[in-house]
């Protein structure tokens, strides 16, 4: 097999890396140019993403490939998502796009929901309603800034931007395109008739594109050639790294791709029109390819970063090495927290926030780093629990194994408390799922390999898989049934 070069642009909401990687003798082999934070700028009371800061980061991370002279011709970009890019009929970035976590959008919900109901609006998409999506956003937009609103000619995913900046060509991804709410997943495309009903122009969103197509050639000034493709890969990360995940070759296993934000989902046969998933707070979801998964969306290690970042104000740097042994002498199960509380959402004064919320439920509250990290972790944990009974109540199917994906797979303490709560075996890794997702469906591409199947064999052949057996059964099972009452999730169980 001839050598294939490639470039990963993997932007999280906490950090974002550019990452070369090259495909020989059916083995993905990587280099990390160059990682950077991604910090979010609060201005007059809006926070923002600082795009062209993090586009400029790319850039940095690119000019590195070209001056160690690694040959590359492909290059993909993946993202978080919920966010889009405002742009004029020139073409030009009308203005910093608005962070998922800015609080003012939700002003317009009461009004959206009178407008469409959120059942109305599950039932036109199939994808489950949040306020911090497009639809919302765009909505609030219209109310707030009418005249800014009035020169958009184009509204681009997060993802979208980065290869708009990097191409020239305004496209849209499917599975970027499918986190706006606005997307009807029979036809893959944008659902019109229910733009119209949300008082949105269709016109603002450009043709999707699918798996394997090419977006544009970067531009030479960037890439250094001519000539290298910037492909359609899974804009959303989430798809990216569940695109790699064992799960997905096997029958009854679940996925969890595990960052700032937990997701865990399921391959499905199809998209299941059920209510019963607007209650559960599932969602139909699409993979590479027109996969159909179901999903189950929740905070994942914000919570702790943000605990981390509160800590190292007095500008001290904290490894994560330290705080994983604290956690492992604190005393388990002090507590328990809803790690989807409105509580956790906004940056703050994170552990106060753990300990208020502890005190104000009755419970004994965390004293030191070590005993608020263990809550998080342990109510992580419960919560992978609660997501599975949902998953299982929608599909109908029993999981009996979990892939752990991303960051999270690196912590072996959340790794070995997910296996206890849910009761099942979790293989953890590999934790750049999204880059090595990007990297395969590049090479699938570029016509590299026989399908996604053979992908999946080259990334766990190459990659150190670590399995977690479940543990403690019994406490792990009455603990959960404590956390059920005391985070108020058991009114939500049956659905």
């Amino acid at each position: 097999m001839n050598e294939l070069g490639m470039i990963a642009i993997d932007l999280g909401a906490s950090n974002g890396r550019v990452v070369y990687g090259r495909l020989k003798d059916n083995r993905i082999d990587m280099q990390e140019l160059h990682r950077f934070e991604n910090r979010p700028v609060a201005v007059n009371g809006v926070l923002y993403w600082d795009i062209l800061s993090l586009f400029a980061e790319i850039e940095t991370g690119i000019r590195r490939a070209v001056e160690q002279g690694l040959d590359f011709s492909t290059a993909g970009v993946s993202s978080w998502g919920n966010t889009v890019g405002l742009f004029d009929k020139n073409k030009d970035l009308l203005m910093n796009p608005v962070h998922y976590r800015d609080a003012n959008p939700r002003s317009i919900l009461k009004e959206l929901h009178g407008k469409v109901s959120e059942e109305t609006m599950f039932q036109r998409t199939w994808y489950k309603p949040m306020d911090i999506q497009p639809a919302v956003f765009l909505r609030y937009m219209m109310k707030k800034n009418p005249g800014l609103m009035k020169q958009v000619s184009t509204v681009l995913m997060i993802s979208d931007v980065i290869t708009w900046f990097l191409t020239g060509e305004m496209k849209s991804e499917i599975t970027q395109a499918a986190t706006s709410q606005l997307i009807d997943m029979d036809r893959m495309d944008w659902d019109a008739e229910y733009m119209k009903e949300l008082g949105l122009d269709a016109g603002w969103f450009p043709r999707v594109l699918q798996f394997e197509e090419t977006i544009g050639e970067m531009r030479p000034e960037i890439a250094g050639k001519k000539g290298v493709k910037v492909v359609a890969v899974a804009g959303h990360d989430t798809a990216s790294a569940a695109s790699c995940a064992a799960s997905c070759e096997r029958e009854k296993s679940l996925y969890l791709s595990c960052g700032t934000w937990s997701c865990m989902g399921c391959v499905t046969d199809g998209i299941k029109r059920d209510m019963r998933l607007f209650r559960a707070g599932v969602t139909n979801d699409l993979g590479l390819n027109g996969e159909k998964q179901l999903r189950f969306n929740h905070t994942g290690l914000w919570i702790l970063q943000e605990c981390r970042r509160f800590w190292e104000q007095d500008g001290s740097t904290i490894p994560w090495e330290v705080l994983n042994r604290e956690t492992e002498e604190a005393e388990p199960f002090l507590a328990v927290i809803d790690t989807k509380a409105d509580d956790f959402f906004r940056r703050d004064d994170m552990p106060k926030k753990v300990a208020d919320y502890c005190r104000r439920t009755g419970q004994r509250t965390p004293k030191t780093r070590g005993e608020t990290c263990r809550v998080i972790l342990e109510s992580l944990a419960m919560r992978y629990r609660y997501s599975k009974e949902r998953l299982e109540e929608c599909s109908g199917d029993t999981y009996k194994m979990m892939s752990m994906l991303g960051g999270g797979a690196k912590n072996r303490i959340l790794c070995g408390f997910a296996a206890n709560a849910m009761g099942i075996p979790v293989e953890a890794g590999p934790a750049e799922a999204t880059t090595l997702g990007s990297f395969m469906q590049q090479a699938a591409a570029a016509g590299r390999l026989a399908d996604l199947e053979e992908g999946r064999r080259i990334v766990r052949s190459g990659e150190e898989i670590r399995r977690f057996e479940p543990k403690d059964r019994q406490i792990w099972n009455d603990k959960y049934l404590e956390a059920l009452r005391i985070t108020g999730w058991a009114e939500h169980r049956e659905v």
